[in-house]
């Protein structure tokens, strides 16, 4: 009888519990800038979106352009000039952190533009963590203003790896110029880290390139995720050309590839 009660009062208890827990309604908007919980708009663009343990933080990494002219727009490539926005050479890469998607903390700059990294314009930067290496892993795309006028040469691109032993940085510069992929002059890319090993989990590398008229294709990363394996582990170009800004994840034993 005593184990009777107490089981009811324990589902009693419960009951009170889950209806005392309200939901929280957020709207996100696509349409007025996003602001921190300062009220300040958050600088922060084509990153990426992670949380590295369930329950925990989310972490958002993404260049910063400070104060400057949106290009002017000749069509869809537009015309690039000294000064515009997202073409100049003192990007940072901010992080932010949240609990909840909504509420977000300005951290700082994770991989600061003072001399220790290569010159250039920095963009789409990836951030993903190595369970085996126990270090963050930083990809992001370089082009150096080589150009007519000092404008973007984008056949001179590149992607720069840095790592880090915590998430917030500093990261340091472990590759100025990925040389193992199988195409240069690299564009987009995504990271994709697969569940197939708990302690040493595969990584990929999905990007488009200059070389192969933007056909994406998917390579295995090497165990430290500071380079890919190229041709020797490669998909092949997977779609038409001109293609770009490709995602990949795994849902249901399928793997999925967007753009």
């Amino acid at each position: 009888m005593n184990r009777m009660i107490l089981i009811i009062t324990i589902a009693l208890v419960m009951q009170l519990l889950i209806c005392n827990v309200s939901a929280t309604s957020v709207t996100i908007s696509n349409i007025l800038p996003r602001l921190d919980i300062e009220g300040k708009p958050m600088d922060i663009h084509d990153g990426n979106i992670i949380q590295y343990e369930k329950g925990g933080l989310y972490y958002y990494y993404g260049a910063g352009y400070g104060e400057c002219h949106p290009p002017l727009d000749f069509g869809c490539a537009g015309f690039y000039l000294l000064g515009d926005c997202g073409f100049r050479e003192n990007h940072t890469i901010y992080l932010y952190t949240s609990p909840d998607l909504h509420q977000w903390t300005f951290v700082r700059d994770i991989f600061p533009w003072n001399g220790d990294r290569p010159l250039g314009i920095y963009y789409r930067p990836k951030v993903i963590y190595n369970r085996y290496t126990q270090l963050y892993v930083l990809w992001i795309n370089r082009v150096e203003r080589t150009g007519p006028f000092g404008s973007p040469n984008f056949l001179n691109a590149s992607y720069v790896v840095a790592t880090s032993k915590t998430p917030d940085g500093v990261f340091t510069v472990v590759q100025e110029k990925v040389r193992s992929i199988e195409y240069g002059n690299p564009g987009d890319f995504t990271l994709f880290i697969d569940n197939d090993d708990e302690e040493r989990p595969t990584a990929y590398l999905a990007y488009n390139s200059f070389n192969n008229l933007h056909r994406i294709q998917i390579e295995q990363l090497t165990v430290d995720y500071t380079a890919t394996l190229g041709k020797n582990s490669t998909t092949g170009p997977l779609t038409p050309t001109n293609n770009e800004a490709p995602i990949m994840f795994k849902r249901n034993d399928y793997y999925y590839l967007l753009f």
